[in-house]
């Protein structure tokens, strides 16, 4: 059995999924500034207290995560895992939000691929 890790922001996916979301606030997201000392953690709350406070759905914030495109080479890569999936375990280990990861894992069609993911958020 080959056992693949990948992290998934800037790996998985061609870009960073906690800055992504920012774009369902529009013009308000240039409001939210990131404050080292409360940590990232309480920022990503910021962000998404104020996606609730605007009306911001859950189908948005989908729509906005599916603008992300995989990392080149990765839909070849997870190809030939699915060509070998009986070979090979697949697991994420991320801090990127884990419902950001399930969307996009759904969106590309690989889900099936994946057999754990592993994530502080």
């Amino acid at each position: 059995m080959i056992l693949l890790v990948f992290d998934f922001d800037h790996t998985v996916v061609d870009g960073n999924t906690d800055v992504k979301i920012l774009d369902v606030l529009g013009d308000k997201k240039d409001d939210i500034k990131y404050d080292r000392s409360t940590g990232w953690t309480e920022h990503m709350r910021q962000i998404f207290v104020e996606c609730q406070k605007q009306g911001v759905t859950q189908a948005d914030m989908t729509l906005v995560l599916k603008e992300l495109e995989m990392t080149e080479g990765m839909r070849i890569l997870f190809q030939k895992i699915r060509d070998q999936k009986d070979k090979i375990k697949v697991v994420i280990a991320s801090d990127s939000n884990s419902w950001f990861i399930d969307v996009l894992l759904s969106h590309f069609v690989i889900q099936d691929l994946v057999d754990e993911v592993h994530t502080n958020c």
